[in-house]
C-alpha cells in the first residue's frame, strides 16, 4: 500500500544541473532544486535507503527506543534520517548533531499536548543522551492552522522540502521500514526541493 502512496518527485532541470564541491572539494553538497514535477511512480532505489539506516547504528539505536512504546502508526522524520545519510553519503567520520529527534506517530484517541511530554519523558529515560521531540500528527494541524491530517504519511506531505519528508520506523520483529510520500530519488541525489504543498501555500 506504500508503494502505490508514495510519489517520487522529478524535474526536467536535474539533468542539467551539476552537484558542487562539498566540504573536501570532492563530495557534492545538497542543492536548492527548482519546483518539481511530481509523477507518479515507483520506489526502486528504497531498498537502498533501507540498508543505509539498518547500517547506520544511531538510526537503529533511537528505532529501538521508539519501537518500545509500542505507538500506533510511529516514524522517525525530520531532518535526522535526512542528515544521517548526506553524512553518510559525503563519508564524515562524525555525524551532524541532531538538534532534535522527531518522532512523529497518529493517535486520535491521545490528543493532547502532555501526552506527547510524556512520551518525550520515557524516551530520555531509555537513550537520555538522543534530544526527543515527540508529535502526535493527530493535532499538531491545529498549530500548524491546516485541515485535519489523515495519518501520518499525510502530515509529511505538508512539510517544506521532499528529502526531509522521508521517516524510518521498525516492526515488531525488527524489520526496518520506510516512509517517503515523494519518494527518495531527491534525498538520495542530495537535492532540496520545495515540496507541492509548500510551493502552494508559502513560496512567493
Amino acid at each position: 500500500a506504500s508503494r502505490k502512496l508514495s510519489l517520487a518527485v522529478t524535474s526536467r532541470i536535474n539533468a542539467r544541473q551539476q552537484p558542487r564541491p562539498g566540504r573536501d572539494g570532492n563530495s557534492p553538497i545538497p542543492q536548492v532544486m527548482s519546483a518539481p514535477t511530481v509523477s507518479q511512480d515507483g520506489m526502486d532505489r528504497l531498498p537502498e535507503v533501507v540498508r543505509a539506516l539498518a547500517d547506520t547504528p544511531e538510526i537503529v539505536d533511537a528505532l529501538k527506543a521508539v519501537a518500545s512504546l509500542g505507538l500506533p502508526d510511529w516514524w522517525i522524520g525530520g531532518g535526522f534520517v535526512r542528515n544521517r545519510l548526506w553524512d553518510r553519503m559525503h563519508g564524515f567520520n562524525q555525524s551532524t548533531p541532531p538538534m532534535d529527534v522527531e518522532v512523529l506517530y497518529f493517535d486520535p484517541i491521545r490528543t493532547e499536548a502532555a501526552a506527547d511530554r510524556h512520551l518525550e519523558s520515557k524516551l530520555r529515560q531509555i537513550c537520555p543522551d538522543i534530544p526527543w521531540t515527540v508529535r502526535n500528527q493527530a493535532w499538531v494541524h491545529i498549530e500548524r492552522r491546516d485541515r485535519p491530517y489523515l495519518s501520518v504519511m499525510d502530515a509529511m506531505k505538508h512539510v517544506p522540502d521532499t528529502s526531509t519528508a522521508v521517516a524510518a520506523s521498525m516492526s515488531s520483529t525488527g524489520r526496518l521500514r520506510v516512509l517517503a510520500p515523494f519518494g527518495v530519488d531527491d534525498l538520495l541525489g542530495l537535492q532540496l526541493r520545495p515540496s507541492p504543498y509548500y510551493l502552494i501555500h508559502f513560496a512567493r
